[in-house]
C-alpha cells in the first residue's frame, strides 16, 4: 500500500497530522524524536479543538460593543428628554404656570390626568404598529411629535390649551418606553438586559436630577421677548427635543433580523449567541397569531405584574412630578433651593440602580429587587410621615433618597423581569405593552394625591403611596416564589 493510500478522508485532522509526520519519519523514531511528535500532535489538538471557538467568543464581544454604541446611546438620550418634556409641568407650576393662565389647583390635576388617559390609550396601538414597521420609524416619529407637542405649550393662553397640549403630549408618548424595551429585548439575551434596561431607565433619572436646574435657569430668561419664565422652559426644552428627534431617524435600529447593523455571517453569529444564553431559538421573526394574544390575557402572572408595576409607577410619578413641592415645604426653601435639591436625590437613586442592575445580570435574579426596592421605599414614606413639620429636616430630606433609591431599585430588576418572563415575541409585546399600560396608570392618581390643602405633611399622599409599597412588595415576593416553583418543576421534567 502507498503511504498516500491511507484513508485520510476519514481521519480526524490529528490522525491525518500524525500519519505525515510518520511519512517523515521513515526510520525507527528515536525516543526524543518520539516525544517531538507528541508534542506537535497535542499542539495541533489545541489549536483545532479551541481556536474557532475563542475566535467566535472574540467575535461577539466585539459585537456586542458595536451595538451597545449603535443602541444604547441614542435611546438613553431620547428617553431623558422625553421624561424632561413629561414632567417639566412641575417646575412650570412653581414659576407661575397657574396663576398666568388662570387655573386653580384643581383644574391642573385634571390636566395631569387627561395625559394619563391619552398615554394609557395609545400604549398598545403604537407598540403592536413598532412590531408591525419597525421601531426605526416608529420611535423617531413619536418624539418628533412629542417635541412639536412641547415646545407648543409654551404659547398656551387659558385652561382649555393646557389640556389639548396634556391630550396631544400622552398620545405622541404612549408607544415610547415600550418600544425601547422591543429594541432591548429583540437585540440582547435575558443575562444582558438588565444592566441595559436601567441605563435607558436612568435617562429619566438624569432629567429629574438636573432638569430642574435646567428648567430654573431657562427660568430667568422671564421678560425676554415678553414672555414667562415657565414659557421658556417649554419652548427651549421643546426644541432641544426636536433636535434629538431629528439625529434619532440615523442612530434607532430595526430588529436584528433586518438591521444594517450586521452583516449576514455577523447576525448568525449573534443569534447564535441569544440563543446559546437564553436555551430557545431566536423568536423575534415568529409571525402573529391570536392565540399568542390570548394566552398573554389568560396568564395569572402578567395581572400580578400589572400590580407590581402600577405600584412603582405610582412612586415614579408621585415623586418626578411632586418632589419639587415636598422639598420646598420641607423647610421653606425656596424656587432655587427646590430645584437645585433635587439633583443629589436622583443622583443617589442612579447609583442605586446601577448598582443593582449589575447584581441582578450577575446573579439572574430579578424577583427580589422588586421586594427590597419597595420596602426600602416604604421605610422612606414612614419617615417623612412620623417626623413633625420644621423639625429633623435633614431626616425628613434623607426620606427622599430612600423613596427614590427604592423606586429605581424596584425598576433595576422589573423592567427586565416581566420581558424575561413572557414569549414569543408577539405575545410578550402584548403582555408587557399591558403590563407597562397599568404601571402609568399610577399617574392618574397620583395627580390628585397631593394636594395644596395637606402641605406641608402631605400625609394622604404619603400614606397612598406607602400602601402600594406594601402590596407591590408582597406580590413580587408571592409571583418570585411561583414562577422559582414553576421553573424547578420544568427543571424535574
Amino acid at each position: 500500500m502507498s503511504v498516500f493510500d491511507d484513508h485520510s478522508d476519514n481521519q480526524t485532522p490529528a490522525q491525518l497530522f500524525q500519519s505525515q509526520i510518520r511519512v517523515k519519519n521513515t526510520s525507527t523514531p528515536s525516543v526524543d524524536n518520539t516525544s517531538k511528535v507528541k508534542e506537535d500532535i497535542d499542539q495541533f489538538r489545541y489549536r483545532d479543538s479551541t481556536d474557532e471557538r475563542t475566535d467566535e467568543e472574540i467575535l461577539v464581544k466585539r459585537l456586542k460593543r458595536r451595538i451597545d454604541w449603535h443602541i444604547v446611546p441614542a435611546l438613553f438620550l431620547l428617553f431623558c428628554v422625553n421624561f424632561l418634556d413629561r414632567v417639566n409641568i412641575g417646575q412650570a407650576k412653581l414659576e407661575g404656570l397657574l396663576t398666568d393662565i388662570h387655573i386653580n389647583d384643581y383644574q391642573f390635576e385634571i390636566c395631569l390626568t387627561v395625559f394619563y388617559v391619552s398615554y394609557i390609550a395609545s400604549e398598545i396601538p403604537l407598540n403592536m404598529l413598532t412590531k408591525k414597521i419597525g421601531p426605526q420609524w416608529t420611535i423617531p416619529l413619536m418624539a418628533v411629535s412629542w417635541s412639536i407637542v412641547c415646545t407648543l405649550t409654551g404659547i398656551i393662553q387659558n385652561y382649555a390649551g393646557l389640556i389639548a397640549v396634556r391630550w396631544f403630549l400622552g398620545l405622541t408618548e404612549g408607544g415610547m418606553f415600550h418600544g425601547m424595551l422591543i429594541i432591548l429585548i429583540a437585540w440582547y439575551p435575558r443575562k444582558n438586559q438588565a444592566i441595559r434596561i436601567t441605563i435607558i431607565y436612568l435617562g429619566s433619572q438624569l432629567a429629574g436630577a438636573f432638569g430642574g436646574i435646567f428648567s430654573y435657569v431657562l427660568a430667568l430668561m422671564r421678560g425676554v421677548g415678553g414672555l414667562e419664565g415657565w414659557r421658556w422652559i417649554y419652548i427651549i426644552e421643546g426644541l432641544l427635543s426636536f433636535i434629538v428627534a431629528m439625529g434619532s431617524f440615523f442612530f434607532i435600529q430595526d430588529f436584528p433580523d433586518k438591521s444594517k447593523l450586521l452583516n449576514e455571517d455577523e447576525k448568525a453569529t449573534w443569534y447564535r449567541y441569544i440563543e446559546t444564553q437564553q436555551g430557545m431559538r431566536f423568536d423575534e421573526s415568529i409571525p402573529f397569531t391570536w392565540s399568542q394574544a390570548t394566552s398573554a390575557f389568560t396568564d395569572y402572572k402578567m395581572y400580578m405584574f400589572c400590580v407590581i408595576n402600577f405600584a412603582n409607577g405610582t412612586l415614579l410619578y408621585v415623586l418626578s412630578t411632586w418632589i419639587p413641592t415636598i422639598i420646598s415645604e420641607l423647610g421653606n426653601f425656596d424656587i432655587a433651593e427646590s430645584h437645585l435639591l433635587t439633583a443629589p436625590i436622583y443622583i443617589f437613586g442612579m447609583i442605586a440602580a446601577f448598582l443593582a442592575a449589575l447584581w441582578s445580570d450577575r446573579k439572574a435574579e430579578r424577583g427580589y429587587l422588586c421586594v427590597s426596592g419597595l420596602s426600602i421605599s416604604a421605610i422612606g414614606f414612614i419617615l417623612i410621615m412620623a417626623i413633625p413639620p420644621n423639625k429633623a429636616v435633614g431626616a425628613r430630606f434623607f426620606s427622599l433618597f430612600l423613596m427614590i433609591a427604592g423606586s429605581n431599585i424596584c425598576a433595576a430588576g422589573l423592567l427586565s423581569w416581566y420581558g424575561a418572563t413572557f414569549g414569543p415575541s408577539y405575545r410578550r409585546a402584548i403582555a408587557t405593552a399591558f403590563i407597562i399600560m397599568c404601571g402609568n396608570s399610577g399617574g392618574l392618581a397620583s395627580s390628585f394625591i397631593y394636594p395644596e390643602s395637606t402641605a406641608p405633611r402631605f400625609l394622604p399622599g404619603h400614606a397612598y403611596c406607602l400602601a402600594f409599597c406594601i402590596i407591590g412588595a408582597s406580590i413580587s415576593f408571592i409571583l418570585r416564589y411561583l414562577l422559582k416553583r414553576e421553573n424547578d418543576r420544568r427543571d424535574t421534567l
